[in-house]
């Protein structure tokens, strides 16, 4: 199988046009962010918890789900802009790109100076950390705005890097993530452990947010690409009007993916206990690795499929998309096998054993992960295509039912519940529509596709449970 896959993706076209070589750089570069970014991960979770203890920690993850949820004030700005640009590059029209970077940049200084100030007086007559059931920790106020800053004066900054991507080089464009996010968790880890509390980690992850996501950022970018101007100017009247039309649907889409991501904690925090905010995040931090590999390796991919997209080659991209979809689901198979292999033993040395390893929630964590494997790729290349309209309505969607299911489910069942209301919501909901809509697009069926994405990824996981077992047999005896 590996073989015909391998004949077929280094066959002609893909070859010349560069995007085998696109595709192992980015990959590469996505790996060694995947790594790092588990790694400190899983540095933070024992050692937030050993410092602050289970209720402390259990606040301070609330309260970055709130300054996560602020995301969502980029109304979808982001994805309409950067596809922008990307398209007038690739077709050659640099002044064209030009003017979107800077009129996109003096759109989102208008809004940030806006939304800064409704922020500033909701928080002036509102208590938010009580109404998020924030218990123990000092300061929360406080905390939670050096959180929230963090996420909103960053917003703009995804624009600025759409130009590496714009030029084929989204490799930097992932490399000065990693940068940015290794040195926000770096720095909250460090504070830690040199006794630090967690208003101290809140104002040292803003400021090197800051210094890192903006300073360094603009630096290199300059330094790469000295023609690109990158001051702010004044959108005019049309500019404002399609982006009033076509951002939406990206911010739905994003809006969805921001919710499903922090709701689930902000819900337990509110519904259930700290314990269970804590029991949930460490259980979806160790079986995340699985979703954060199928995402970053769908954003490689749609890439890909969107530069075929765009030149007319509907076939080729259908083709593309044959090919890589069960090369996720045999990674992503192997992933969760490992996952469920090695998760009781890593967790228990993991957390000091402040956290047991559980296996229904693991299970369906991991279920969920593998069931969206196709859905991921058909993400992936919806958003890339400027097909947001799909995507949006999936994620709004996806999103109420999670809301729904986890108000049943969070008071009896705790994180268990929000991890069903969570997989419940993506794939009886999302996926479908997402398929689908993938499906028209290429004009391809899309039966066969998720046959053999699926058989893969059960082939792949049941043979690492299969070794893990017997390991296991062989030490016992």
């Amino acid at each position: 199988m590996m073989t015909a896959i391998r004949n077929r993706l280094f066959q002609g076209s893909f070859v010349r046009n560069g995007a085998v070589r696109r595709l192992a750089l980015g990959v590469g570069i996505q790996g060694l962010t995947f790594v790092i970014q588990t790694l400190l991960q899983f540095l933070s979770v024992p050692i937030c918890l050993s410092a602050w203890g289970p209720v402390v920690y259990g606040d301070w993850l609330v309260l970055m789900a709130a300054g996560g949820l602020l995301m969502v004030a980029d109304f979808g700005m982001q994805g309409h802009l950067g596809n922008g640009l990307r398209a007038a590059w690739a077709r050659g029209e640099q002044a064209a790109g030009q003017r979107i970077l800077q009129a996109g940049l003096g759109t989102y200084a208008l809004s940030l100076s806006v939304l800064l100030a409704v922020l500033a007086g909701s928080l002036m007559l509102l208590d938010v950390p009580s109404l998020l059931g924030v218990e123990q920790l000092e300061h929360p106020q406080a905390t939670l705005v050096l959180l929230g800053l963090s996420t909103l004066l960053l917003l703009p900054r995804e624009l600025t890097l759409s130009v590496y991507a714009a030029r084929g080089q989204f490799s930097r464009q992932v490399g000065d993530f990693l940068v940015l996010t290794s040195a926000q968790q770096g720095t909250v880890i460090g504070v830690t452990l040199a006794g630090g509390s967690p208003i101290q980690a809140a104002a040292a992850y803003g400021t090197v947010s800051l210094l890192v996501g903006w300073g360094v950022s603009l630096w290199s970018l300059r330094r790469r690409h000295p023609d690109v101007a990158f001051m702010p100017c004044r959108p005019a009247a049309a500019e404002l009007w399609e982006l009033a039309v076509k951002s939406p649907f990206y911010g739905l889409q994003q809006s969805g993916g921001v919710l499903l991501v922090q709701l689930p904690v902000i819900l337990l925090g509110r519904l259930s206990s700290p314990g269970a905010v804590v029991v949930f995040s460490t259980m979806r931090t160790l079986t995340g690795v699985i979703r954060q590999f199928a995402n970053q390796f769908a954003t490689v991919a749609g890439l890909e499929m969107a530069h075929l997209y765009a030149r007319g080659d509907v076939a080729g991209t259908a083709r593309l998309h044959r090919i890589l979809c069960p090369v996720a689901g045999a990674v992503i198979g192997t992933i969760s096998g490992v996952t469920l292999a090695v998760g009781p033993w890593f967790l228990g040395l993991w957390t000091h054993g402040n956290v047991a390893f559980d296996r229904p929630l693991a299970a369906t964590f991991v279920a969920a992960a593998v069931l969206m494997t196709p859905a991921y790729c058909a993400m992936g290349l919806l958003r890339l295509i400027g097909r947001p309209q799909p995507l949006a309505l999936a994620m709004l969607l996806q999103a109420a039912a999670m809301i729904l299911l986890a108000l049943i489910l969070i008071p009896d069942r705790d994180a268990l519940g929000a991890a069903i209301a969570v997989g419940m919501a993506e794939i009886m909901v999302a996926t479908p529509i997402m398929l689908r809509a993938a499906s028209r697009a290429l004009s391809s069926p899309i039966l066969p596709v998720l046959v053999r994405t699926y058989a893969a990824a059960v082939v792949a996981g049941g043979c690492c449970l299969a070794m893990a077992a017997g390991i296991r047999a062989a030490i016992a005896g």
